[in-house]
């Protein structure tokens, strides 16, 4: 998709002090200050900074659905288990300002509803895959726990989260070659928990 120049600055300058700050505390002045343009002009564009936020936001949904069904069309659940959070890493490390703002806006209580829904909407992007990788593994054998998709789903997002701001707290960038390697072998020893908890009897 592609948009004009100004238009681009908005939206990056939006996206970084969105994640940065949170929505409910930047204002229009601010974007305005970081992209270099003046208010009027975000305007033109954005009724609001809710409109700038559910633009930013359902990019987050193309990011993440656009390669998820790749995901659910491996052989085997438990590949396709491992896939999707590869996955899910990659676009962190590629959308860092985008990702972050999804995963805090997405704890927070004191948002409007039109926010609440715009995440909602990727969030059902993800656990879309999740629903169905579950259910393949049910089909074959693996999930034999009487616990519902909707409990495995926020197990495994709640891994996936939490290994996300354990790389967040060590430093976002991997610095050295050491770094990157213990990042890498928490990742992996988090999709093993994943696979682990899918083939729990």
């Amino acid at each position: 998709m592609h948009f004009s120049h100004t238009r681009a600055r908005i939206i990056r300058s939006g996206e970084k002090l969105f994640a940065r700050y949170g929505i409910s505390n930047v204002t229009i002045r601010q974007i305005a200050k970081e992209s270099g343009v003046n208010s009027s002009t975000i305007y033109y564009y954005y009724q609001s900074k809710e409109d700038l936020f559910e633009h930013i936001v359902n990019h987050i949904e193309l990011v993440f659905g656009e390669d998820f069904s790749i995901a659910v069309e491996k052989n085997d659940p438990l590949e396709q288990v491992s896939e999707l959070c590869w996955l899910f890493f990659d676009k962190y490390n590629q959308n860092i300002n985008l990702v972050t703002l999804f995963l805090d806006e997405r704890i927070k209580s004191n948002q409007n509803e039109r926010v609440k829904k715009t995440i909602r909407k990727v969030e059902n992007t993800i656990n879309e895959a999740l629903e169905k990788i579950l259910d393949n593994c049910r089909d074959l054998g693996y999930l034999k726990s009487d616990l519902s998709n909707l409990v495995y789903i926020k197990m495994i997002f709640g891994i996936l989260v939490e290994t996300i701001l354990f790389q967040k707290r060590s430093g976002s960038l991997l610095k050295n070659e050491n770094q990157t390697h213990q990042f890498l072998t928490f990742r992996n020893e988090a999709i093993h928990l994943i696979k682990g908890i899918l083939m729990v009897k």
